[in-house]
């Protein structure tokens, strides 16, 4: 099994899609095995690999470091699809789980928001919609958003008659090297596949997500709840 992660900023890729601008940081990872013919190469990773990001401080300027994440190459639509990454503007490193092979950048997106004030916010599902039927273009969403400090999200799916089909959930540790300045950083790792609880790919339609965020504040525990909607289609 031979493993590569090199970086193509010189390669001629496409541009983010409107507003995100580029600064530059293309990585690919690569993954094949070989015999006496051939190289094999995979698309999936056995488990989520996590990439970190380095970009120079000339790159980017005045902007506001907390609005970089990390974006996939869909090489079937040639087009930069929104993945997410947790910002640390302090060692200028964006890093980011990924569970599959392929190309990722960093970009610089004016349009994400989130609120200084709040644990939690600017949920983002990337692409939305997105149509999970196996044809390579689209076939899952990546949902990221901002948070100031560790906290376990529970992301129950619901289809418009009110029936929960999905449950995702992952506790995201902080450190005080994280949040120096306890301004919130954009995380990501959760990722819907279009399938239900039992492995089946869910009817096209619209469905809400109920994001429950449980953080520790003062000596107990506090929980924060927002809807989001998300589009399945064919």
């Amino acid at each position: 099994m031979n493993f590569r992660l090199y970086s193509e900023n010189d390669r001629n890729f496409p541009l983010p899609p409107e507003p995100a601008s580029t600064i530059n940081v293309v990585r690919t990872i690569e993954i094949s095995a070989s015999n006496e013919v051939e190289n094999i190469y995979f698309d999936k990773l056995l488990e989520p690999f996590e990439i970190t990001f380095h970009y120079p401080s000339y790159a980017i300027g005045q902007i506001d470091e907390n609005l970089l994440a990390v974006y996939e190459f869909n090489r079937v639509t040639n087009t930069w699809v929104l993945v997410g990454g947790n910002v640390n503007p302090f060692g200028n490193l964006v890093t980011v789980d990924v569970q599959k092979t392929g190309t990722y950048g960093l970009f610089y997106d004016p349009s994400f928001k989130y609120n200084p004030g709040e644990v939690f916010s600017g949920v983002v599902f990337s692409p939305n919609p997105f149509s999970p039927n196996g044809d390579g273009i689209y076939d899952e969403t990546n949902i990221s958003f901002y948070l100031t400090k560790e906290a376990t999200v529970t992301i129950e799916i619901y289809n418009i008659d009110g029936y929960r089909v999905k449950i995702l959930k992952k506790r995201f540790a902080f450190t005080a090297e994280d949040t120096p300045d306890k301004k919130p950083r954009r995380v990501t790792g959760l990722v819907w596949d279009g399938k239900d609880n039992m492995g089946h790919v869910v009817p096209y339609g619209i469905y809400v997500a109920r994001f429950t965020v449980t953080f520790s504040q003062a000596a107990g525990q506090r929980t924060i709840r927002v809807n989001k909607a998300v589009a399945v289609i064919k």
